[in-house]
């Protein structure tokens, strides 16, 4: 029998033969899809690349151009400054958009003219002014005429579009991305720990050295302050003979023979306020003298034989004894009183003793009232709420017009109000020993080289400018020793020479011992209301407390009177340094630089 297999029909539907179609459709489809998107991640991490190069550039050039400024169109100015830096990049790496390239591949910067032609497609450079002087700049700052170069003191750096070309992820319709990167920066001056409230005298520079004294306490001159007892005496000088005028503030100079009544109070006893085995002493005569009885004894008033003195010489006068106490009697040592001597102090007196070391406040722009002692305090420690400008660097003429901060709270200003005579406040002390708040006073924290004192009793750190090797390059110029004698004075001006600058490093900048200073002119008056126009600023380095070397601190029944520091010429001191915890406005072409980025200055206002 004759058996037969039934054929397949070739042209019929099979579910098989569509589901194995369907799946190689589906592999091509997701692969091609797939494909698309490892080629899209590819392009754009090149793109993201360039992106980040381009970001570097911008911000090298606007920090190179920021050292520049803030002369624009002048050598060495921030244009010169870019195009140089452009040069170094491009030779080094030939970024697409940014340099030049040429067949074989090397790269070059564009022809300067980009910055400034005011074309964006090609890039472009901005300047900003800051006529304020409070660092911050905004699209109203904009300088539109580059011929007032002076007042530009931050620059915005736009670089000309970069394109990146894709290569896989054009076949899904994205063939190119277009990159444009800017940024923006400013110079500044490195305040050290700001701007103290005190100003400078041209004397000062010619010296080299400068004293600030409270009036009602001058610097004692000689070793050994007196020391005051738990219970102090109080020393005043009564009316003289008729109730006239006493001698304290006119003194006949180069007299002998001369008398003055001084009153001595002690505080109440059960046994009265008799003393006993008083002595006085005068910081310019050596040895106590005697002092004889003149009315009731509870009155304690003493006629004391005066010592002669030098025109214009001042000199504290204390007391020492015992006083009668329950149930026995303690020794005492009074506060101090001082005495003034007729005519003018010899030009080689006593720096301290010169009357422009007597020197109250300047009035710095500050929030609140201008005696607020918390704001005093605080701005010692850390500078004034606003800084100033000189007349002869941002603000120019414009300073005319502007009221001194003596009277009203402003913005900026070109004029100081001094108000000689006015004591130290207790904030002065505060702020450069006080650790409460929210920063450390002044002359308490350490300067970095491990040189804070070891007597927790005092805790004022002993940096020293002329010891610390972490201040000085002597490698530039000699030694510690010279540089000392430069600075103050002692051979010939103070001013350094070319040679010679650059032997303080920029490390000395993080100390709180380094300050700046406004410079002023004693004979002009700004304002209407005695204001002091602003000369310049410098930088002054205060000393520690070794009195006994005739410098640093000193300090009167626990109070400190005054303190001396050296001018430091800015010109000892790179013309671009950098390290130091604040930066101001940029105070003047002779002051050191240092340059930041801000916030890119190309979208709303910062």
């Amino acid at each position: 029998m004759l058996r037969c297999r039934r054929g397949r029909d070739l042209g019929g539907p099979s579910t098989t033969d569509d589901a194995g179609v369907i799946a190689i459709v589906v592999a091509l489809s997701v692969s091609t899809f797939m494909l698309g998107f490892a080629a899209l991640a590819v392009d754009l991490g090149s793109a993201y690349v360039r992106k980040a190069e381009l970001q570097s550039v911008a911000n090298r050039l606007a920090l190179a151009g920021a050292k520049g400024l803030p002369t624009v169109v002048q050598p060495e100015g921030a244009i010169d400054q870019i195009d140089q830096a452009l040069s170094n990049i491009c030779q080094t790496d030939a970024v697409p958009g940014v340099c030049t390239v040429d067949s074989d591949g090397n790269g070059s910067a564009p022809n300067r003219s980009w910055m400034t032609d005011g074309d964006p497609a090609n890039g472009e450079v901005t300047f900003y002014s800051d006529p304020d002087g409070d660092t911050k700049y905004s699209l109203t700052d904009r300088v539109t005429d580059l011929a007032l170069s002076s007042v530009a003191t931050a620059l915005r750096v736009k670089l000309a579009p970069s394109t990146v070309d894709f290569g896989l992820a054009a076949a899904i319709g994205t063939d190119s991305a277009t990159l444009t990167k800017s940024a923006s920066g400013r110079v500044g001056t490195p305040l050290g720990s700001g701007i103290l409230p005190f100003a400078l005298q041209p004397g000062d520079l010619t010296n080299g050295q400068f004293c600030v004294r409270d009036p009602a306490f001058p610097l004692n001159p000689t070793p050994g302050a007196p020391t005051p007892a738990p219970r102090a005496v109080t020393l005043t000088f009564p009316p003289g003979p008729g109730g006239g005028p006493q001698y304290p503030d006119d003194v006949p100079p180069e007299t002998t023979g001369l008398f003055i009544d001084i009153k001595l109070t002690a505080p109440p006893s059960r046994r009265g306020n008799r003393l006993s085995e008083v002595k006085f002493h005068f910081t310019n005569s050596p040895g106590a003298v005697d002092g004889q009885p003149v009315g009731p004894p509870d009155d304690n008033v003493y006629r004391v034989p005066l010592p002669s003195g030098a025109p214009g010489e001042t000199a504290q006068v204390w007391a020492t004894g015992r006083e009668r106490s329950f149930p026995t009697s303690i020794n005492f040592t009074s506060d101090t009183g001082l005495i003034r001597y007729d005519g003018d102090l010899a030009p080689s007196a006593d720096l301290c003793q010169q009357p422009s070391s007597e020197r109250g406040f300047v009035q710095l722009a500050r929030p609140g009232n201008n005696t607020d002692l918390e704001n005093l305090e605080r701005n010692i420690r850390s500078g004034p709420a606003v800084n100033l400008s000189p007349v002869d660097s941002l603000l120019g003429a414009a300073g005319d017009i502007l009221n001194c901060v003596a009277t009203d709270f402003a913005p900026a200003t070109t004029c100081l109000s001094v108000l000689p005579g006015e004591e130290f406040e207790d904030a002065l002390t505060l702020g450069m020993f006080s650790a409460a708040g929210s920063s450390p006073g002044r002359l308490i924290g350490d300067c970095g080289n491990g040189t804070m004192r070891s007597d927790p009793a005092s805790g004022i750190d002993a940096s020293q400018l002329f010891r610390s090797p972490g201040f000085i390059n002597t490698s530039k110029g000699g030694s510690a020793s010279a540089l000392k004698d430069r600075l103050s004075g002692l051979s010939g001006p103070t001013a350094a020479d070319p040679e010679n600058q650059g032997w303080v490093t920029a490390h000395v900048l993080q100390c709180p011992r380094l300050a700046v200073m406004p410079v002023i002119d004693p004979n002009s008056s700004v304002g209407g209301n005695g204001g002091k126009e602003i000369t310049g600023f410098t930088y002054v380095w205060i000393d520690d407390d070794v009195t006994s070397s005739g410098r640093g601190l000193h300090w009167t029944l626990g109070r400190l009177d005054s303190f001396r520091g050296y001018v430091v010429d800015p010109g000892y001191l790179p013309a671009t340094v950098a390290g130091s915890k604040l930066i101001g406005p940029f105070l003047g072409g002779n002051m050191p630089k240092q340059v930041q980025l801000i916030p890119d200055l190309g979208g709303a206002a910062t």
